[in-house]
């Protein structure tokens, strides 16, 4: 029988059993309260909060709600490595589909993995080993901090500094190495929340499966250990095989850096933010990618704990200051300061509004010539600061979009903080494309360029609807250029469409008709087709030839194209690879045939045969080159330039490239080996700075036969090595240098960024190294080499002067006034050496222009706004670094003339004409001139202020110098002639025009005599015979036929010695047509250049003949 139980004794049983769950509940629960993350094998970094939350800062190149990875690179990078142990030969690309037998075991076998002792990858984990990178033994105890969205952190004290709820992601390295994640753990940090879906991706809630991660996930990684360099970089999370995967990770050994952060002008840039880029890619293709910030103390200085075997790259774009980037640092190579050199920023401020005056939230405002943008506020403000100081201009060309409305391009000046712009609607187009009946087409593809002027402003691509129908927005003034296109090989014209601010342009109508195409074949030159043979139009693959070795293009656009035949087949051999060939097969080479440039009209089609000359790829014969140095002694880094040279290649055929690559000469001895191809001869040359040039030319390389050597011999040369610093110490960057005595411009080396720099392969003797560098004075100092190499050379620069120009006008600040400076050209007092005109551009929005000088000259400063004037003058000195100079507006006038010959009165063009104003008596005033030139007509015209001024004419090549003092003209003066002398030494060929007659007008098709005398004013005897015989030829414009006649030749058996006048007499035939002509005639040499003085410029009336 049964037992009979009390009911109630069950039901307490089951009370009893609920408060024990409970009490074991609670007792849990307070272990985890009282036991941090940071106490559970999981180490905190001074300064951590344990409580804090999880950080959830955005990425700074993935969206937040992107659960999408960036994929593993195809090769390991150095210091992180991902693999999939389930299958090495696997990419982890391409994850693995889960393996479902046995997925309880499975599921029970991940739950005991022991995170102290696991050594290798485990079922349902992923592990992260850390090693060191000299010797990939294991380190203990390094803090892994995983995963993690943060892309950029903060240093101090040469240490990263971990944001709040870093701690909750941080694991411990076991004693073999190896921190290590459950699958659930990373779904939960890794995903969005959300149940993953997608190819691949298991239920995490069936409690009988193992979830796997079927695809991966990009996370950053922070592994910090005590003697090693922080480690922080995004590395791809691999594909969760059910046997496990691992991410490998490689601890550098840390070294100190430090950094200052000065001001170009002197002192230093207290408290700036320094944004740190660091990566373990090596090359110089590298492009440092996570990093961190550090702050500059108030003495601009910094230090930063680092890897020597990273890259690293600086950055500042802190307010007030101009951004900054420096180059790349490899600090096994570099040395282990960092200077960092900032300007002051110019800034732009202001506000985008409608046309109301409300502010546009979200729109863009660019700088165009920096290509530095912001985005306005919610209230529509923007600031920025611009990056370099505008030596030629404070003009600041400013692009503004928004949504909704028109773009509008705004010229401002530099630190004007109270910019306004007001943007309007935008305009908007609407259009149908339709067929050659006038038909609305319902598929096809509209593309609008919009441009303002030259400038493409953007280009959009819209599809038409059901009825043809196609519409663009975000017009401002300008022009849209459209084009429809349809997948079966239709086009339409190109339609140019003027367009507005808050206007419909249209309805255009783009008709379709047949678009343009290219059919042609490639073929072997006297064979048969190529078949497999890849074509690129306008650089771009498109087409590739069939068995019979045709190919076509269609659905082309009207206009200019180019077709070339390109190479798509690997060429293994690196020697062939130089070459201009290309193969489908590997095996027979072909030269690639010269491009093609054809013009195509819609509706039709143009046809392009390629004809290729085969090349026989055969390396018939290896050599041995033997290199050896003299005295004998280890070489580094020789770079060989090999140069291919065809000996007679086919018409067309490109020249091929040549191609270098450094050789190291262990005790001054190497010997290789190089197979040379049949039909190519080569050059090679051997470059080091502490060797002169080697050549084995072609000629030399033609008679080494099969199996033979050719010796080249390196010769010691000397080497002057030194650095470029300024006043403070600091290595300049960027200074150009010149080892040329007689040409201290003559630049042949330049500093790195430590300010050093080296001249090779120098003779013994006698050297002037000039250095020069702008807003710096030139430095020279004289070395001389004598049997070894001279002592390490230390050059300073000093800064040029600062000049700071304010321009008043009426007592008030003149913003956008334009200014410019002159100084002599040279030391010298010659009044001949002419006066060198700077544009400086204009003052910025507070009236103020800051300029350095660096030549230790008398300077003029000149400025001008609207009709009025400025100036003043000074002597630059070295022992004054700084000034400011102010120049007060006043009434400008015109003085203006012409420049002729004093003996011809013909015009004198590009002379350099300089009015001098009498002496006033106040300082800064005396002495000032006002410069131009005159046009191609010699006339000129100047802007001065109020005085009385004479004229000076520099002599020049042609003419002597003229100097009006004494006979002063007053400010307004106009028809002023300057009369100047010819030369008397004047070399080559010269020619004035003495007279020249010819009938006002003439009768249409009737003959008429012209006569020209001309003197032969130059060094050279006029001949008529000869291929460069002397002639007179037409001009106006030159070498036209209008006059039935385009040259005229000297009488047989007349030569024109210099001195002497030649009259040329000669009948010219009138245009068929009446109307109004141009005739004017010039002297030449054929086939080497014209030469002299034009005639006068004669307009001639040409009248109907009677009758006609």
């Amino acid at each position: 029988m049964p037992d009979k139980r009390d009911p109630s004794h069950g039901r307490r049983s089951i009370i009893l059993a609920a408060l024990a769950v409970v009490v074991l509940v609670l007792i849990a629960a307070g272990v985890v309260m009282v036991s941090p993350p940071g106490e559970r094998g999981r180490p905190l970094r001074p300064g951590e909060n344990p409580a804090a939350a999880p950080s959830r800062n955005a990425d700074l190149f993935e969206d937040e709600s992107s659960a999408e990875a960036r994929p593993l690179p195809s090769r390991p990078e150095a210091g992180v490595k991902t693999s999939n142990p389930a299958d090495p030969g696997r990419a982890t690309s391409e994850p693995r589909p889960a393996d479902n037998r046995g997925q309880g075991a499975a599921a029970d076998e991940a739950s005991v993995v022991d995170p102290e002792e696991i050594s290798g990858p485990a079922k349902g984990h992923l592990i992260i080993r850390v090693t060191d990178r000299a010797d990939d033994r294991p380190v203990i105890g390094a803090s892994v901090y995983f995963p993690m969205r943060e892309t950029s952190l903060e240093s101090e004290g040469g240490e990263i500094r971990l944001l709040p709820g870093m701690a909750e992601v941080v694991k411990r390295t076991n004693k073999h190495g190896i921190a290590v994640w459950k699958e659930r753990e990373l779904i939960r940090d890794l995903g969005t929340g959300e149940k993953p879906s997608g190819p691949g991706v298991s239920d995490v809630r069936d409690p009988n499966r193992i979830p796997v991660i079927g695809r991966m996930q990009s996370s950053s990684v922070v592994v910090t250990a005590p003697g090693y360099a922080d480690l922080f970089e995004t590395v791809a999370v691999p594909a969760l095989d059910p046997r496990g995967s691992e991410v490998a990770l490689k601890l550098s050994s840390a070294v100190r850096v430090s950094g200052k952060c000065r001001l170009k002008r002197g002192g230093s840039a207290a408290n700036v933010r320094i944004e740190v880029r660091q990566s373990s890619r090596q090359g110089v293709s590298a492009n440092p990618a996570n990093g961190f910030t550090v702050v500059a103390d108030s003495l601009g200085e910094f230090q930063l704990k680092v890897a020597n075997d990273y890259l690293y790259q600086f950055a500042v774009k802190h307010s007030g200051y101009a951004p900054y980037q420096s180059q790349v640092f490899d600090f096994r190579r570099d040395e282990r300061e960092v200077s960092i050199v900032l300007e002051p920023a110019q800034g732009i401020e202001g506000v985008v509004t409608d046309k109301s005056g409300k502010g546009i939230a979200g729109a863009t405002v660019t700088s165009v010539q920096e290509r530095l943008g912001v985005e306005t506020d919610s209230e529509g403000r923007f600031i920025f600061d611009l990056v370099k100081d505008r030596i030629y201009s404070n003009d600041i060309h400013l692009r503004v979009t928004a949504a909704g409305y028109a773009p509008l391009s705004r010229q401002v000046l530099a630190n004007d903080r109270n910019v306004k712009i007001e943007l309007s609607r935008e305009g908007t187009l609407k259009g149908v494309v339709v067929n050659e009946k006038g038909k609305p087409v319902m598929e096809a593809r509209v593309t609008c360029r919009y441009m303002e002027g030259r400038e493409e402003i953007f280009n959009a691509q819209s599809e038409v609807d059901g009825e043809g129908h196609f519409s663009f927005a975000g017009f401002g003034q300008g022009e849209a250029r459209l084009i429809a296109h349809t997948q079966d090989g239709l086009s339409s014209e190109v339609a140019q469409v003027k367009v507005s601010p808050e206007t419909e342009a249209g309805p255009v109508q783009l008709k379709l008709t047949t678009a343009a195409a290219i059919t042609g074949q490639v073929r072997v030159r006297g064979g048969g087709p190529l078949e497999k043979v890849t074509l690129a139009l306008n650089g771009k693959p498109v087409a590739s030839t069939d068995a019979e070795g045709n190919f076509s293009i269609a659905a082309l656009d009207a206009g200019e194209h180019s077709l070339k035949v390109v190479n798509q087949y690997p060429i293994e051999d690196g020697q062939l690879r130089q070459l201009p060939l290309f193969t489908t097969d590997g095996k027979a080479f072909y030269y690639l045939p010269a491009e093609r440039k054809l013009r195509l009209k819609l509706g039709a089609s143009e046809a392009v045969i390629f004809e290729c000359d085969p090349f026989e790829a055969k390396f018939d014969r290896t050599i041995t080159l033997r290199i050896i140095t003299v005295p004998a002694e280890t070489a580094t880094a020789v770079v060989v330039t090999i140069n291919p040279v065809f000996g007679a290649p086919p018409a067309g055929i490109e020249m091929p490239k040549p191609y270098a690559f450094p050789v190291d000469i262990p005790d001054g001895r190497l010997e290789t080996q190089s197979k040379l191809l049949n039909g190519v001869s080569y050059e090679v040359t051997f470059v080091h700075p502490r060797y002169f040039t080697a050549t084995l030319h072609h000629q030399a390389l033609a008679q080494v036969k099969d199996g033979e050597t050719v010796e080249v011999k390196l010769e010691r040369a000397f080497m002057i090595k030194g650095y470029v610093k300024d006043s403070q110490g600091n290595g300049l960057e960027g200074v150009g240098l010149s080892k040329d005595a007689d040409n201290k411009w003559a630049q042949s080396a330049t500093t790195d960024i430590h300010g050093y720099f080296e001249f090779g392969q120098l003779k013994e003797g006698d050297y002037v190294i000039s250095a020069f560098k702008t807003s710096y004075y030139l430095e020279q100092k004289a070395v001389k080499i004598q049997g070894r190499d001279p002592d390490l050379l230390q050059l300073q620069l000093i800064s040029a002067n600062e000049i700071r120009i304010v321009v008043l006008n009426n007592g008030q600040p003149q913003p956008g006034a334009r200014c410019h400076i002159y100084r002599n050209e040279n030391d010298s007092s010659n009044p001949d050496d002419w006066k060198v005109h700077f544009d400086i551009g204009t003052t910025d929005a507070n009236g103020v222009k800051v300029i350095n000088f660096h030549w230790q000259r008398n300077y003029q400063v000149v400025a001008l706004h609207g009709s009025r004037i400025g100036y003043v003058n000074f002597d630059n000195l070295r022992e004054t670094p700084s000034r400011e100079v102010t120049l007060s507006l006043e009434p400008a006038y015109q003085l203006s003339g012409q420049v002729v010959d004093a003996q011809t009165g013909a015009p004198v063009p590009e002379a350099f004409v300089r009015a001098h104003i009498e002496p006033t008596g106040v300082e800064g005033k005396d002495g000032n001139l006002f410069q131009t030139q005159s046009d191609a007509g010699g006339s000129f015209s100047l802007t001065v202020p109020a005085g009385m001024y004479h004229f000076y004419v520099p002599q020049s090549t042609l003419y002597r110098r003229l100097d009006t003092t004494g006979n002063p003209v007053p400010q307004g003066t106009t028809g002023v002639s300057l009369a100047v002398q010819l030369r008397d030494d004047i070399q080559g060929n010269y020619a004035q025009m003495v007279s020249f007659s010819c009938p006002a007008t003439m009768t249409a098709g009737q003959e008429y005599e012209v006569s020209v005398t001309v003197r032969n004013s130059g060094s050279t005897t006029w001949s008529p015979t000869g291929a460069n015989a002397w002639r007179l030829g037409s001009q106006a414009p030159q070498d036209n036929n209008t006059w039935n006649i385009s040259r005229v030749n000297l009488a047989a058996g007349i030569e024109v010695r210099p001195g002497e006048s030649y009259t040329f007499t000669f009948n010219v035939r009138a245009p068929a047509n009446a109307g109004q002509y141009n005739m004017q005639w010039r002297m030449v040499q054929e086939n080497v250049q014209w030469f002299g003085q034009y005639t006068p410029l004669r307009q001639v009336t040409v009248v109907a003949a009677s009758g006609g």
